[in-house]
This record gives structure tokens, sequence and C-alpha cells, in this order.
């Protein structure tokens, strides 16, 4: 099991690497300049408690991951604590608050109130970056383009959220205006893609936002059993599947990896939902993602291998290795 981890390190170490030479080789082949993708992950945090928290944020530092999102899914949450708790065990930690408008009302109260409560909350914040959500996605006076009006009088960055995934189109066409009503109010810096499975529409939104000044995170899920077995169940609101997809894990494994690949031709920050990266089982998970995404399938060899010798480099690096231990750092940071 050991040699196997060592050996999909230092394929991920290597396929680095190669994604440099391609993008200086694109240079040489285009006027225009074409900077290096640089692919980050984010984590979407799922805890019980504070004790659960610390230990969760360790696990996942030790294995490069440093950037968290905090979902605002109840009145009670204690979000900005829960910020300065991942500041103190993980310092360089970059995250991202959600804000639900929904769940931060003040009960029996105006837009003035609301107005206040929020500009409290970003003033004081030690996020990076806030996740301006509706929580309902109605149209009422307290509304997230007069929450992201609000907050250009700070310089914290400001997030919005939009579904491209909607299959009743007139649905669609409505939450496509609410988009461009957010960002045309000016202060948004990022985009977060809910997750859906219809990759023509996926393709579509990301070369829409491309034009816009804007970067663009893009959800995913673990493709496992559970989590199959959970969203036929009882799928959660907004998040539209294909029969494929809840047909098979092994389905499940082929859609995501296409996502990914989607993602990373377009430079987006990828996002893993909650209940995200839990265990060394998951983070196995991620592994085989990855490889699939890079075309690398034991035994044999993609394009990307035959065109740059990925399968020889690895061998060799196998056999300087040898059986001991490797001095390889246990860690899928910037594994693509």
């Amino acid at each position: 099991m050991n040699t196997e981890w060592r050996r999909r390190r230092r394929l991920v170490s290597t396929a680095i690497s190669i994604l440099a030479v391609l993008c200086k080789a694109a240079k040489v082949d285009s006027m225009a300049p074409m900077p290096r993708p640089v692919v980050k992950h984010r984590i979407e945090l799922f805890f019980k408690d504070p004790k659960e928290l610390k230990e969760r944020l360790h696990f996942l530092h030790s294995h490069g991951f440093s950037a968290y999102n905090l979902v605002n899914k109840n009145k009670k949450d204690t979000v900005e604590e829960w910020v300065k708790c991942i500041h103190r065990e993980i310092p360089d930690a970059h995250i991202c608050a959600h804000y639900s408008l929904k769940y931060n009302k003040v009960a029996r109260r105006g837009v003035d109130e609301h107005e206040a409560k929020l500009q409290d909350f970003v003033s004081k914040t030690q996020a990076q970056e806030i996740l301006m959500i509706s929580g309902s996605g109605k149209d009422t006076a307290w509304n997230t383009v007069i929450a992201l009006d609000v907050c250009q009088r700070f310089d914290t960055k400001i997030s919005v959220a939009y579904n491209p995934y909607f299959p009743d189109l007139t649905d669609q066409e409505l939450e496509d205006q609410r988009l461009s009503q957010k960002i045309s109010v000016g202060g948004v810096t990022k985009v977060y893609l809910q997750f859906g499975t219809n990759l023509d529409r996926l393709k579509s939104a990301l070369e829409e936002l491309r034009n816009r000044n804007v970067t663009v995170a893009g959800s995913l899920f673990l493709p496992t059993k559970q989590l199959i077995a959970q969203q036929k169940f009882r799928p959660w609101n907004g998040v539209f599947l294909s029969p494929e997809f809840l047909s098979s894990p092994e389905n499940a494994k082929s859609i995501v990896v296409e996502m990914m690949k989607l993602y990373l031709q377009f430079n987006v920050e990828m996002l893993w939902e909650a209940p995200g990266i839990r265990t060394e089982k998951d983070l196995q998970v991620v592994f085989d993602l990855v490889e699939a995404v890079l075309g690398h399938q034991r035994g044999e060899e993609s394009e990307i291998d035959r065109r740059l010798g990925l399968v020889s480099t690895i061998k060799a690096q196998d056999k300087l290795a040898g059986p001991g231990p490797t001095k390889r750092p246990k860690t899928i940071e910037n594994v693509l």
C-alpha cells in the first residue's frame, strides 16, 4: 500500500511539471500569452463541534489542503467563531465564509436591521472571502443584490452562487438574469457554480463566465455509493443529477472526471462539497479521480505520456526510490 501511495505522489508531482511544459509549448504556438493553469482545491467543511472541526482541519492540512469553505445552513451557526478557530489552528488558511440572508435575518425587523447585521459581520470577519447566498431563491425586499451593494463599502472579497443546471428553461433564464444583476452591482470577484451533471450546460456557463471579470469555483461531489444513495433518497434542493449519475458509482465517477477536465481547461478552482474529504478513503477517491483526469491508467500510456515520456520517468523514479521510505511529503497540494 505504501509503495502504491508513493507511486501516486510521484505521478502527481510529475504531472504538475507536464502541465508547465505544455503551457510553455502553447506559448510558442500562439502570439497571445497563455498563463499556466493553477487549479486549487477547496474543501467545504462538515463537522459537529469545535473538536471535530480541529481534527478535520489538521487532517486536511497534513494532506496539503489549506482553503476551506464554511457553510451557513442554520440560524444558530457561529460562522465567525469557526473562522477564528481555523486561523488559530491553521494560520495560513484561506477561508470563504458563507453568509445566508435567510438564516441571518433579524426577527420581525426590516431591511435596515438586516443591512446593519450584514455590515457588522463583513466589517469584523477574519475570512478572506464571503459567499453571499439568498438561502431561498425568492425575490424579496432583502435580497442578494441589495446585500452586495452594502458589501461594496468594505474591502473583503465577495462571491456569489450560480446554478447553470435548471431543467426548466424559464427557471434557467431567471437564474441567468439574477447572476447578471449580481455582477452588475460591482464588487463581485468570484462565482461559485452549483454541482450538476449536464456537461453541455457546464461548458456553456464556463465559456460565458470567461468573458466576465470574475474567477470561478466549481463544485464537486465525491462519486461514492453513499453519496448516490443519499441523493436518491433525499436529493438536495437545486441539485440536478442525471439518471446515469445516480445509476452507479462507476458512471458517477465518469461524469465527475469529465467535469474536472472542463474545470482544468477553464482554470476553475475546485470545491469539494460537504461532507467533503474526511478520511483516508475519501482521499483515495480523489487520487483515483485525478489519475483518471490526467489519463493515467495503470499499465497504460496516455497521449501526454507518449509525448513526454511520463511512464518512463515514473518507472525510473520508482527504481531510484526502491522499496524503502520516501522523502516526498504526504500531500496532494496543487494536485492538478
